[in-house]
């Protein structure tokens, strides 16, 4: 019998964030820096520093060049982001892990947690999917699942919903992110949910 993961991440291409499910509840973690919820999805290095989430941003007016952001797009290519000040290149998923780590210093618990679900785009191909579960594992987490974004939230809408209303139904769920818009048609038959 496996043992439930309580910590998701939203791993954007825009912001990130991390969260617990906890007895019927969903705790949002908030970053202990500014008290956001969000983090945002960018990397910057500055001399021997790594910068990340609101740091990374402050600094991409003062050196774009050595700021990195939107690597989510590039996850499972052969691309990687040329560091000017390292004279080297970082892949996305180096770029996914050290967002991933940062996020888990949103933890203010003192919990560290060696499993989590991440949610990818439905468009995610299993070499993109892959890439992810990699920078996961990257970041210390022993057991990375993945869920696509849109049963994501048609799971926290069906949780949230009494009744038989959802049985034998279908909805569109559209994810407006900061990168990218996604649309899917996701369909409840005989309780199984999928998308379409």
């Amino acid at each position: 019998m496996s043992k439930t993961i309580n910590f998701g991440i939203d791993l954007g291409t825009t912001n990130s964030l991390i969260a617990k499910f906890n007895k019927g509840t969903v705790e949002v973690y908030k970053n202990p820096l500014g008290f956001k919820e969000t983090l945002p999805s960018l990397v910057g290095f500055k001399n021997d520093r790594i910068l990340i989430g609101d740091q990374a941003l402050s600094f991409l007016e003062k050196d774009s060049q050595n700021v990195i952001g939107s690597f989510k797009r590039k996850m499972g290519t052969t691309e990687s982001f040329k560091i000017k000040s390292l004279d080297q290149s970082k892949t996305p998923i180096e770029l996914s892990a050290f967002v991933l780590k940062e996020l888990k210093t949103f933890i203010h618990t003192g919990e560290t947690p060696e499993a989590v679900v991440i949610t990818i785009p439905a468009s995610f191909d299993m070499v993109q999917s892959n890439a992810t579960k990699e920078a996961g594992h990257q970041a210390g987490f022993k057991q990375v699942v993945l869920l696509q974004e849109p049963i994501a939230a048609s799971l926290a809408y069906a949780n949230k919903t009494t009744g038989n209303e959802l049985n034998n139904s279908q909805w569109i769920v559209y994810d407006l992110g900061g990168g990218t818009f996604d649309v899917a048609l996701v369909r409840i038959a005989e309780g199984e949910l999928k998308v379409i």
